[in-house]
């Protein structure tokens, strides 16, 4: 039957995956150190300054020894390559011992509470927890190399070495972070710079001036402590007539809560999806019906369902620090600087503001180069990166500081992270940003990503050999059969809500979510050398930030409209009937994954396959 067949090819692909894990370790022993990166997964105890009050929380990094690792005092630690450079490093698993108990113990890991340690037959407590790396934006790599568990390969247990090799053959602001579990919201991440070749920097600095940069900096963005507020929106909905906004969430969460209390986060999981059947049962999830903007404005800001928040992150850190005590970058008068912001948080949408100022130009989105924009805010969802060019004033000698502040999306603007550059005075006189701003950043509006566009474009001769449809209705499924179709358009509908039931009525689950791995039953395929147009449209009350495994793609629609738009990795499908179309060349065989990179959601099974075989009938 078609089931013991789909079980036997899993059964070869593990068996496979096995030997590619007993090949590696083999290769840490043989191969020689000094040039290779050695980086460990480590629980660490994270203390953060909450409005003067000093607070521990669990979390999880990556130390990083040896060549290519750049560990300013300001600064995250990073990778830093040239174009072209191989990339050697060895992974050590220490996701487990004394200080793993210790914190499951104490203030839990991942939010873990001690009646939760254990899951799908996994002792968390006593035997730590598995892990694997995915270098997000590095692209044409073998897909065992892509860091995705069971996909690519097996995870590493705890204790357990790998050591991967491969030649970086694109450029820019990239990440390293873990693909397993909550890992990502727990902060097991590190940024990954590969310098363009500086001919081609040249080039492009030309457009500007010759001023060189001078200084480059590294701002990440990520969120500690969630927790489900589900129950609390549909109370406050009862007795008020509307959902509370983020800041007034974030109010009550502050008031009424132990500061350090954090939730399980798959406790949470569990909710959303307990609150997703509840929906189904009470009528499902209607679809969309195109509005206007007025009408998305009056319902988003004062209807009974404003943008609202089932999950929400208790503190925002930008650097490993809250806006209450940020981190402080001593920056030089009349110099120029590059600044490298990646949204690293697992859930939010940020919109980022540079002090007025500071005059600088838009120059990259996910590591590849656009066509230069002059400063303004912006919007960054989960994963994507921006890279800023800035210019620090000659003379401001009266002025105390440069923030530039990540604020969370809301119709209010008291949720935010910064950092803080200065010139002209010692640090301990540079004064902490406010925590309430004048800018108020709203929703995030689709339409911005027009102003995007690609310094090298892709290819208009080369015809489109694929093209796939991802949009949510619900009423009018297309069948799971046109998923295989070959000799035709094939369609594929998102569907659900919080990433459950997503694709097709169906969500694809890795472990620990599912007992074990199997195989996804409905993929795209696709053969080397295609060039495939993929269409996403949102009926969905939540955006969503979709991330392509293995590939780069270019932008070439929204809403329908074309544009030359940038080449990214990561794009945001907005909410109310939005669409997104993008293509990209497959290069690679293998599996690849799509997914959303809100983590709830992929981990809800709002994820899809492509795989690309030999030939395609």
């Amino acid at each position: 039957t078609m089931t013991s067949l789909s079980h036997f090819l899993s059964f070869i692909l593990l068996l496979s995956l096995l030997s590619q894990s007993q090949n590696s370790k083999c290769a840490v022993s043989a191969l020689p150190t000094p040039n290779r990166i050695h980086l460990q997964y480590y629980p660490k105890t994270l203390i953060i300054d909450e409005n003067g009050t000093a607070l521990s929380l669990p979390a999880m990094r990556m130390n990083m020894k040896g060549p290519n690792v750049v560990n300013p005092p300001e600064n995250r630690p990073y990778l830093l390559f040239d174009e072209s450079e191989v990339l050697r490093i060895e992974y050590t698993n220490m996701l487990y011992g004394e200080k793993w108990r210790d914190m499951v113990d104490g203030i839990g890991v991942g939010g873990l509470s001690n009646s939760s340690t254990s899951h799908n037959g996994r002792d968390r407590h006593a035997q730590g927890e598995q892990t694997l790396i995915h270098a997000h934006g590095v692209i044409n790599i073998p897909s065992n190399l892509d860091g995705v568990p069971y996909i690519s390969a097996l995870p590493l247990s705890p204790g357990d070495q790998q050591y991967v090799e491969y030649k970086l053959q694109n450029e820019g602001t990239l990440w390293l972070h873990s693909h397993y579990a909550f890992q990502l919201g727990m902060g097991l991440n590190a940024p990954l710079v590969v310098r363009e070749a500086k001919e081609r920097l040249r080039e492009y600095m030309a457009q500007f001036s010759e001023r060189p940069v001078h200084q480059e900096i590294v701002m990440m963005l990520e969120e500690m402590c969630p927790v489900f507020t589900g129950d609390q929106q549909i109370e406050h909905l009862r007795k008020y007539g509307r959902k509370m906004t983020g800041a007034q969430l974030h109010a009550h969460l502050m008031s009424n809560d132990d500061p350090g209390y954090c939730q399980d986060h798959f406790d949470i999981l569990g909710k959303l999806k307990k609150r997703f059947e509840q929906d189904l049962e009470d009528g499902g999830f209607p679809e969309c019906v195109a509005r206007d903007k007025s009408q998305i404005k009056r319902q988003r800001n004062s209807g009974p369902y404003p943008d609202t928040y089932d999950v929400w992150y208790k503190y925002r850190l930008a650097n490993d620090h809250t806006i209450y005590n940020p981190i402080k970058v001593k920056v030089s008068p009349g110099k120029r600087i590059r600044v490298r912001i990646i949204n690293a948080s697992s859930f939010t949408t940020y919109r980022i503001y540079v002090h007025p100022k500071l005059r600088g130009t838009i120059v990259a989105t996910d590591g590849d180069l656009i066509k230069p924009i002059p400063l303004k805010p912006f919007w960054m969802g989960s994963a994507q990166r921006v890279d800023l060019l800035l210019d620090i004033p000659e003379d401001e000698h009266d002025f105390k500081g440069y923030p530039i502040r990540a604020v969370i999306e809301d119709s209010d603007h008291t949720v935010q992270s910064a950092i803080v550059l200065y010139a002209f005075h010692k640090k301990e006189q540079i004064l902490n940003p406010p925590v309430l701003s004048e800018e108020v950043p709203g929703f995030y509006d689709q339409e911005e990503e027009f102003m995007y566009h690609a310094l090298h474009p892709l290819s208009q001769e080369k015809p489109v050999t694929k093209y796939v449809e991802v949009h949510r209705k619900i009423n009018e499924l297309t069948t799971l059969e046109r998923l295989v179709s070959h000799k035709r358009p094939f369609n594929v509908s998102i569907t659900g809500d919080n990433g459950f039931d997503s694709i097709n009525n169906h969500s694809y689950l890795l472990p620990p979510f599912v007992p074990q791995y199997e195989r996804n039953k409905y993929p795209i395929r696709v053969s080397p050398g295609d060039r495939v147009v993929l269409r996403f449209k949102n009926n969905n009350v939540d955006l969503h930030p979709m991330h392509v495994h293995g590939t780069k793609f270019q932008v070439i629609a929204i809403n329908d409209i074309p544009t030359s738009g940038a080449i990214r990795d990561t794009v945001i499908v907005d909410k109310d009937c939005n669409s997104i179309t993008m293509m990209f060349d497959v290069e690679r065989a293998g599996q690849w994954i799509v997914h959303c990179h809100m983590e709830f959601h992929q981990n809800a099974g709002q994820m899809m396959t492509i795989e690309t075989v030999a030939e395609v009938e």
